[in-house]
């Protein structure tokens, strides 16, 4: 029996954890963050992410942190899920990896990515509640 990954469950933990930055953001007084569209928008994620990051309060900064890791961490482990979230339109660390990866085996033309500026797909399943 295999141990699951700690991104088994990313969605749902990305949303636990933005709800934990969103409460330190609301205490530090810094501006508000849309906990839903942190979900289901990787670049609007990313760009609140960098601006907690230069946070002056170290709570923020940190948990800021934590969260950018955790991204990171299911970027290398699960790059076509992640792909399919909306990691790499950004030039993220997926898309310096896919780079590197040879072209498929059929010799056929991946698929691409979304074109920047299109907007992500929605997730094709709900999260679960938060309460």
């Amino acid at each position: 029996m295999t141990t699951p990954s700690a991104v088994n469950y990313f969605e749902t933990d990305q949303v636990k954890h933005a709800v934990a930055l969103w409460k330190l953001v609301r205490r530090a007084g810094e501006p508000e963050i849309d906990v839903l569209k942190f979900g289901r928008d990787w670049q609007y994620a990313d760009a609140v992410l960098l601006q907690c990051l230069t946070s002056e309060h170290e709570n923020v900064s940190d948990a800021a942190l934590a969260l950018m890791q955790m991204r990171l961490a299911f970027e290398q482990e699960q790059p076509e899920r992640a792909r399919k979230l909306g990691a790499g339109a950004a030039g993220t660390v997926t898309a310096a990896a896919s780079k590197s990866r040879p072209a498929s085996p059929s010799g056929l033309p991946q698929a691409a990515p979304n074109e920047p500026g299109q907007p992500a797909p929605a997730p094709a399943r709900y999260l679960k509640s938060l309460r």
